[in-house]
């Protein structure tokens, strides 16, 4: 156990960030250029394939947030990626939005995994993340014709009052649904789910 622990969290994880930052900044980089070459392809299946294999040894064996969350993100990364490139007609240039608003909902899903429940220290990024990429998206297609900066100044001080009135709610709710929020003790970071690499061999 401790031998696939030290696999997940020290070789599969690391490969998978590092994979999934390479390929997103190819594909950044490239934004003019969406050809799918061998090298691409090769790329992105790897860490397609680690990405899945990170989901599995979580699902099996940890139960942990966070190397889901990365094994989640990176498949799903790795999926839009091969879109952006068989999609000849569109570039990173509009899909990009779409990233973000993974990463929010994956957030949630991996939230709901661990706890099996609705918790607030991962619903308030998650929906953070959503919005933003909703409201980056509209732009991004040109699906609203006013321009960025039209847009920016009419509702701008209405996402700083709603951001307001979200973070008021929250501490509302906080206060009397204790259960709904993470404990420090609680949160899956690589600390707490870990073991020191000095312990491995005990």
């Amino acid at each position: 156990m401790k031998n696939k622990r030290f696999i997940l969290y020290y070789i599969i994880v690391p490969l998978v960030i590092i994979l999934t930052l390479v390929n997103a900044v190819i594909l950044f980089v490239n934004s003019s250029i969406t050809a799918l070459t061998f090298s691409k392809a090769l790329l992105l299946c790897l860490q397609i394939i680690l990405s899945l294999l990170a989901i599995c040894s979580t699902a099996i064996f940890y139960k942990k947030a966070v190397p889901l969350y990365i094994g989640l993100l990176g498949s799903c990364w790795g999926l839009l990626d091969f879109i952006v490139y068989l999609l000849p007609d569109y570039g990173i240039a509009q899909f990009w939005p779409f990233f973000v608003i993974l990463s929010g909902i994956l957030l949630i899903i991996s939230g709901l995994y661990k706890y099996k429940k609705m918790k607030f220290g991962y619903v308030i990024p998650s929906f953070t993340l959503i919005g933003m990429g909703g409201w980056y998206l509209l732009f991004s297609f040109r699906i609203t014709k006013l321009s960025f900066l039209t847009t920016a100044a009419i509702l701008g001080p209405a996402f700083m009052l709603l951001i307001a009135i979200v973070l008021v709610l929250f501490f509302l709710i906080q206060q009397k649904h204790k259960e709904l929020i993470i404990k420090d003790d609680d949160i899956g970071t690589f600390d707490d789910e870990d073991i020191p690499l000095n312990k491995l061999d005990d």
